[in-house]
């Protein structure tokens, strides 16, 4: 968890200026000098709970289980990030989240399952 912290320190800046160069300059300004309450709670939640039951339960699974078991899991994170985005913030759900989402879901299912059903595919031939 530690090393996560001082790793996260190196990204804002990268994506600051990222930011500044593709966002609206307008809308960029208000945020940082007129937050709103929606704003500071959500970086409140991200920068703590979120992150550090994340990576809390993160380590507890990955000091239990296999990597080969516990890491696929790890394809889940862009669409709980959309999925909260749009359950707390409104954001919209539009056909390429719903698209991105159901092809995440389709090779984590192959991922999990595939081995399992080859195995089930190839017993059922010998048989």
């Amino acid at each position: 968890l530690s090393m996560i912290v001082w790793a996260s320190l190196a990204a804002p800046i990268p994506l600051f200026v990222l930011s500044f160069a593709f966002e609206d300059h307008g809308q960029m300004v208000q945020v940082l000098t007129r937050p709103s309450l929606l704003t500071v709670a959500s970086i409140a939640f991200l920068a703590w709970p979120a992150t550090v039951f994340g990576f809390g339960m993160w380590s507890f699974l990955m000091s239990r289980y296999p990597t080969n078991i516990v890491s696929p899991f790890a394809l889940l994170v862009p669409v709980f990030g959309i999925a909260s985005g749009v359950l707390i913030l409104d954001e919209p759900f539009g056909l390429a989240a719903i698209s991105g989402s159901a092809l995440v879901f389709a090779g984590l299912a192959l991922t999990i399952l595939g081995p399992r059903l080859l195995v089930r595919s190839a017993t059922n031939r010998l048989s």
